[in-house]
C-alpha cells in the first residue's frame, strides 16, 4: 500500500509540474507560493460574458452583433461556376453557420452542362400535358419545358429546395398564350414563342415583357422557333422564324435593332421553320432559312438559292423544319415528305421521313 501511495505521490507531481509548466509567471508564482502569501494581482482583467446571464451588456452585444445584416459584399454570396445561383444572408449568424447554395451543374456558353452518366429517366411533368414543343435549360439549372396547349411547365426548387413541377399559364401581362411553340434562352430572358407573339420571362426578376407584331418590328405573331447566335464580334442576337418570315434581333440601347428577311428580300417563302447559320472551312458564313418551300441559303447580302438535295433529302416532296449547325461544320436538318393524297379536296399531309447532313458540296443521308 506504501509502493501505491509512493506512485500516486510521483503521479500527482508530474501532472502539476505539466500543467504548471508554460503557465504564465504568476500562475507559477500562485503555485510556489505559502498558504500565508496574499494571493498574486492578475496583470490582465478580461470580461468574459455569461452566455446564461440576458442581462449581461457584453453578452447582449454578441447577439445584436450576430443578429445583425451583413454588409452587402459579405453577405450576398455568388457560385463562380453558375453567377444564376446566389446566396442573401440575412444575419451574421446564419453567414457563419449555413454553407451558400450551389449550382447542380456550371455555366457554359450554351446553357449549364449536366455530366452525362448515360442513364435515362422518364419523368412526368404533369399528368395533363400533352404535346411538349421545345425545351429549354436556364443557367441556373431550371428546366423549361413548353406544351401546346398547356402552357409552360417549370421544373425548378421550391421554397424548401425540393425540385418539383409548376405550370405558368397565360395571363394579361405575362404568357401570352398557353400554345407554346418555342423556348431559348437568350440576354437574361427566357423566349417563349406562342401563337399570340413572344413572352419575355426575366430569370432574376421573374417579371414578364413581350414583344408582339403590334408593339414592335416582329413580322408575324406566330412563332416557330428561335435561333440564339453567339457573336464574338460584336452583340449577341437571336434569329426569330415566323409565319411571316425571320426576323433578326438584336439588343441594343437604348432602342432594339430588327432586321427582317421574307420573299421581298428574296425567300420563296414567308413561313420560316428554322434559321440556322453555317460557315465553311474557309470562314465564309451562310444564314439557312427552313421555309415552306425549300432550304434556302442566304449569304448575308442579296443572294438567295435554294440548297442542293438528293435523292431522299431535300428533293422532290420534302422539305426541312429543323435545323441544327455543329462547329465541325456540319448542318443536319430534320425533314418532311408530303404525301400524295387520292382526291384535291384532301388536306396535304407531311410526315417525318429521317435527317440529312449538309456538306459544302450538298446534302448526304
Amino acid at each position: 500500500m506504501t509502493s501505491l501511495y509512493r506512485a500516486l505521490s510521483v503521479f500527482l507531481g508530474v501532472c502539476l509540474s505539466a500543467s504548471t509548466f508554460g503557465a504564465p509567471r504568476s500562475a507559477v508564482a500562485a503555485a510556489a507560493a505559502p498558504e500565508s502569501a496574499p494571493a498574486p494581482v492578475s496583470i490582465i482583467q478580461a470580461d468574459v460574458p455569461d452566455p446564461s446571464d440576458p442581462t449581461d451588456p457584453a453578452s447582449e452585444l454578441q447577439d445584436a452583433m450576430l443578429d445583425k445584416e451583413p454588409d452587402l459584399e459579405k453577405g450576398l454570396v455568388v457560385d463562380p461556376k453558375s453567377p444564376g445561383w446566389a446566396t442573401r444572408y440575412g444575419t451574421e449568424l446564419g453567414r457563419m453557420l449555413l454553407p451558400a447554395r450551389a449550382a447542380p451543374a456550371s455555366l457554359a456558353p450554351m446553357g449549364a452542362e449536366p455530366p452525362l452518366t448515360g442513364t435515362w429517366r422518364t419523368n412526368t411533368i404533369v399528368s395533363s400535358t400533352t404535346g411538349i414543343n421545345a425545351i429549354a435549360y436556364a443557367p441556373d439549372g431550371r428546366i423549361f419545358a413548353g406544351s401546346g396547349s398547356n402552357g409552360l411547365r417549370v421544373w425548378g426548387p421550391d421554397l424548401n429546395g425540393i425540385f418539383t413541377w409548376t405550370t405558368i399559364l397565360s395571363s394579361t401581362l405575362g404568357l401570352p398564350s398557353n400554345s407554346v411553340r418555342a423556348l431559348a434562352i437568350f440576354d437574361g430572358d427566357v423566349w417563349v414563342g406562342t401563337n399570340l407573339g413572344i413572352g419575355l420571362y426575366n430569370l432574376s426578376t421573374g417579371s414578364w415583357d413581350r414583344l408582339t407584331k403590334s408593339n414592335s418590328s416582329l413580322p408575324h405573331n406566330y412563332i416557330n422557333r428561335f435561333t440564339p447566335i453567339a457573336n464574338p464580334a460584336g452583340l449577341d442576337y437571336i434569329w426569330i422564324a415566323t409565319d411571316g418570315g425571320a426576323a433578326r434581333y438584336t439588343p441594343t440601347r437604348p432602342t432594339p435593332s430588327w432586321n427582317i428577311i421574307n420573299t421581298a428580300d428574296g425567300l420563296p417563302s414567308n413561313i420560316i421553320y428554322d434559321v440556322a447559320e453555317w460557315s465553311t472551312w474557309t470562314g465564309t458564313k451562310y444564314t439557312f432559312f427552313a421555309n415552306d418551300s425549300a432550304l434556302t441559303r442566304w449569304d448575308g447580302a442579296s443572294t438567295f438559292v435554294d440548297a442542293p438535295g438528293s435523292t431522299d433529302c431535300l428533293s422532290g416532296l420534302h422539305r426541312a423544319t429543323r435545323l441544327l449547325s455543329t462547329s465541325q461544320g456540319e448542318l443536319w436538318a430534320s425533314q418532311q415528305e408530303d404525301l400524295p393524297t387520292l382526291g384535291r379536296s384532301l388536306p396535304q399531309t407531311w410526315v417525318p421521313s429521317g435527317v440529312c447532313r449538309y456538306h459544302i458540296t450538298g446534302f448526304l443521308t
